[in-house]
């Protein structure tokens, strides 16, 4: 039985008016077809606890108890790969080869395997109902659980019930402060009233916290100094008070939060504002940021640790996973860093990270490089070299080893990316056309030769496609095609040129 949530962090506080009715509501014996909690802020509202919370739910006993058919947590964020997201979860509940790429065809396939199932299903952070909706058909004896900013979201996907997740109460707040610096319940006074002036707003708790907890373990203060030294360096930033209503003034005060915090960073400030580079809602591997420092600035080996440590310390990150070996950004620090650093220093950064792979081609990525395998396209572009990305996914070597290595979604979502950025090229278009209509016979194919030949022979008679396969070994293509072999019409297995894509398993 899957359960994929992520895990609590010991810093949690328990919101009981929040949680008790959320929970009475998942534990209902006849469901609603979703149950949602949402943040009353539009956008821009991050940080409000909205994911805390629903971990909580999460690994709570009586919730696992009561879908014990697993628990399937799906994080969206504002750009998903709906299509992957699929994948993913019919990867973790069938251990039958999937057979099938259309999105629809993806969906229906989830929709049996969930069938009858007692489930939980976590849609986290969605930001439209178009990235929803296929998570939310069918299977009634599943519960539906949303996070999202956006109260319309809700409402166009017609979910009962949402439960607005704000600032928390005081004491809420001055217990969250307190888990971080471990610090006895006769400090509650001197800790609500800094609770009060950072708005019981959960992500700045979290900063202030952490920062307070550093000053004090390495700087020897006590907790009523380093509450005047967070004060003083918040005032230097121009902090007055939090803004509860409007987002802009919100912001601007998170802003102002981790500024404190990154200033405290001292020499690794730099390497975290580099980070702006990594997508959102992806988990950057450490051996990839050591690679990506060692570039901008030749930090190696344990220097590389002292460093992601000291950001972990100061909570700059929403999650740092020891065995994955992986860290990640809350979307609202991301947004802020980009802020930062401004477009031009980010295409310096992204060409930066691209160079300091070496490879005279991309198709010579190592395969276990699963990290720039995923996201080349998304730092391609960053780098402004659009040309070398369309050259790239034309690549008949590229494509055939990231078919190989990642799926044939993953390279329909490459090409289905570079039509955005370069709409007026034709070639592209007529190479997705011809992949998409041969992904059903690639979904079997075992070798990389296999691959190659089902994609030359589909793609030899574009003019524009030839010099695709001028990188591919000799080999890959005979005995089998001979490149200069003429024949006099198409091949009987070819398909019609009104062939869109072909389904299977139904």
């Amino acid at each position: 039985m899957p359960y994929t949530n992520p895990l609590l962090k010991k810093t949690f506080v328990q919101r009981p008016k929040l949680y008790d009715s959320l929970k009475t509501m998942l534990l209902q014996e006849t469901q609603p077809e979703a149950v949602a909690i949402t943040t009353t802020a539009l956008s821009g509202g991050g940080g409000f606890g909205k994911t805390t919370l629903a971990i909580a739910l999460c690994c709570d006993e009586d919730i696992r108890n009561r879908y014990d058919d697993g628990i399937l947590w799906i994080e969206f964020g504002e750009t998903p790969d709906v299509l992957t997201l699929l994948t993913n979860q019919i990867r973790l509940l069938s251990s039958e080869p999937l057979t099938v790429t259309s999105i629809n065809a993806v969906a229906a396939r989830f929709r049996e395997l969930i069938e009858k199932r007692d489930m939980l299903l976590v849609l986290d952070d969605v930001w439209s109902e178009e990235a929803a909706h296929l998570f939310l058909e069918g299977a009634l004896t599943c519960t539906r659980l949303i996070t999202t900013r956006r109260l319309d979201v809700t409402a166009r996907l017609n979910v009962k019930n949402p439960v607005a997740v704000n600032d928390m109460e005081t004491p809420e707040a001055a217990q969250l402060l307190l888990k971080h610096i471990d610090s006895p319940v006769d400090n509650l006074a001197i800790v609500s009233e800094l609770a009060a002036l950072l708005g019981e707003y959960p992500l700045m708790l979290e900063l202030a916290g952490a920062y307070l907890r550093d000053v004090m373990l390495n700087d020897g203060l006590s907790l009523a100094e380093a509450i005047d030294s967070l004060r003083v360096r918040l005032t230097e930033y121009g902090y007055t008070a939090f803004d509860r209503e409007d987002a802009s003034g919100r912001n601007a005060s998170i802003q102002v939060s981790l500024n404190v915090s990154i200033e405290r960073l001292g020499k690794w400030k730099d390497r975290y504002l580099e980070l702006a580079i990594f997508p959102e809602d992806t988990n950057i591997p450490l051996a990839t940021l050591a690679r990506f420092w060692g570039a901008t600035s030749g930090l190696k080996g344990l220097v590389v640790e002292d460093a992601y440590k000291a950001m972990h310390r100061l909570s700059l990150f929403t999650e740092y996973d020891v065995p994955k070996k992986t860290v990640r950004l809350h979307d609202v620090v991301r947004h802020y860093l980009e802020q930062r650093q401004g477009g031009k220093k980010l295409c310096e950064l992204h060409d930066t990270l691209l160079s300091s792979y070496a490879c005279k081609q991309w198709a010579d990525l190592p395969d276990n490089e699963p990290y720039l395998w995923d996201q080349l396209a998304y730092h391609l572009h960053g780098a402004a070299r659009d040309t070398e990305l369309a050259a790239t996914v034309k690549n008949g070597l590229y494509l055939v080893r990231k078919n190989h290595l990642r799926g044939t979604a993953a390279v329909e979502r490459d090409l289905t990316i570079v039509q955005t950025y370069l709409p007026a090229d034709e070639s592209l278009a007529q190479l997705s056309r011809t992949y998409i209509n041969a992904a059903h016979l690639l979904n079997h194919s075992e070798t990389e030769q296999d691959m190659s030949h089902i994609l030359y022979q589909r793609t030899k008679h574009l003019e524009e496609m030839r010099e695709c396969w001028a990188p591919l070994p000799p080999t890959w293509h005979k005995p089998h095609i001979d490149l200069n072999l003429a024949v006099p019409q198409p091949l009987p297995d070819l398909p019609h040129p009104a062939l869109i894509r072909t389904l299977e398993g139904h």
